[in-house]
């Protein structure tokens, strides 16, 4: 989704997004090191466009990505990954 920000507050890092027309949801996807593998974190609602990451430990820099899914032929698929935004808690 366009639009992807991460901001520090007091006790989460705190992800937004624009919402995108025909998503179904959106998953977040969280790596610890640059280079390092992504994991899927969260599934947020199609209605919702941000996300509070409270299990970000403080001082470590953490890289994101999100993505919107669609339904297709009956299937939920992932649409294309948003560009990689860092942030540190």
């Amino acid at each position: 989704p366009a639009g992807f920000k991460v901001r520090k507050t007091s006790k989460a890092l705190k992800l937004t997004w624009k919402k995108r027309s025909g998503a179904r949801s959106y998953h977040v996807w969280r790596r610890a090191a640059k280079g390092g593998t992504y994991e899927k974190i969260a599934t947020v609602s199609k209605y919702s466009s941000t996300y509070y990451d409270k299990t970000a430990k403080k001082g470590v820099k953490y890289y994101y990505r999100v993505c919107a899914t669609q339904r297709v032929a009956g299937k939920t698929v992932q649409g294309r990954m948003s560009g990689a935004r860092s942030g540190r808690r």
